[in-house]
């Protein structure tokens, strides 16, 4: 007996028949095929990561200047493993998700790179950046409205953005994006510093996109004010907290929040130091 493509066989006949068959609907759904890749996730800290998948890299939140300095000269300078990158993105410019002198020295030095963020952060770019002009064909500033979705393009990586405020009472007006890009057969969401509730962000009916993994503040996880919104209107199927190394109170109220993640979200994907690599998949 003879076992193939999860059918037993009893004889070459039969087996060479449904090789073809196999061979022709792997052939009609390569997207399917996709998904089945592994995705490598790396926390840079705060709410920084990098994700890799099929070979393309987009790095998120990821250049500030937070936590050990080696890691920010292999960023700043794109040093392995963050050589090659695709996409910079960056939901805001709080200084503890965007360094516009590290993004650009980055970009000066890696013409096949863009960055997309905030009409704030690229027009930050025209005033503070000496080297604008090398790089300002790469800088890509959006501005969404509530409720809108703007969509972009670039090397097999489909990403669209949305408005998730930061918070009604800040002094600064801070324009804080989501972003959804899908990439190798799966989706993936980072909210950024949002400080949205469910009957805001239903709007979005985010649910309906079948979100493989979403990068979501810790408060969504310890409040039951944003609980709602992230157990009914995201629907992710894996979600990774973040925010975590600025928690007030220091490392012990940062380890207290951790557990209390684990012990009601055991399928949460926990970073908990820099450098540190998920394989997702």
């Amino acid at each position: 007996m003879l076992e193939f493509c999860g059918k037993r066989c009893s004889n070459t006949k039969h087996l060479s028949f449904l090789s073809l068959l196999c061979v022709l609907l792997i052939a009609a759904n390569p997207v399917q095929i996709r998904a089945a890749q592994e995705v490598e996730v790396t926390y840079t800290g705060n709410e920084g990561f990098m994700i890799v998948v099929e070979g393309k890299k987009i790095l998120i939140d990821a250049f500030h200047r937070l936590g050990d300095l080696k890691h920010q000269e292999l960023l700043q300078n794109g040093k392995p493993p963050f050589d090659d990158v695709d996409l910079i993105l960056t939901t805001h410019t709080d200084h503890d998700h965007f360094d516009l002198h590290m993004v650009g020295h980055y970009l000066t030095n890696h013409p096949k790179s863009l960055f997309l963020s905030t009409k704030q952060a690229t027009d930050a770019f025209t005033k503070y950046y000496k080297n604008f002009e090398k790089i300002k064909a790469r800088l890509k500033g959006f501005a969404p409205e509530e409720g809108e979705r703007i969509h972009f393009s670039h090397e097999d990586i489909d990403v669209t953005m949305i408005l998730l405020h930061h918070g009604w009472n800040r002094k600064v007006k801070v324009t804080n994006l989501g972003f959804l890009f899908f990439i190798g057969g799966k989706k993936f969401f980072h909210m950024g510093d949002s400080e949205i509730v469910l009957s805001e962000l239903n709007i979005y009916n985010l649910p309906e996109e079948k979100i493989d993994v979403a990068f979501v503040p810790y408060w969504y996880f310890t409040s039951e004010k944003y609980k709602p919104a992230l157990q009914k209107g995201i629907g992710a199927k894996q979600v990774i907290p973040m925010h975590l190394i600025l928690v007030d109170g220091g490392p012990q109220e940062r380890l207290r929040i951790m557990n209390r993640i684990f012990s009601e979200f055991p399928d949460a994907i926990l970073f908990s130091e820099e450098m540190e690599k998920s394989v997702i998949q």
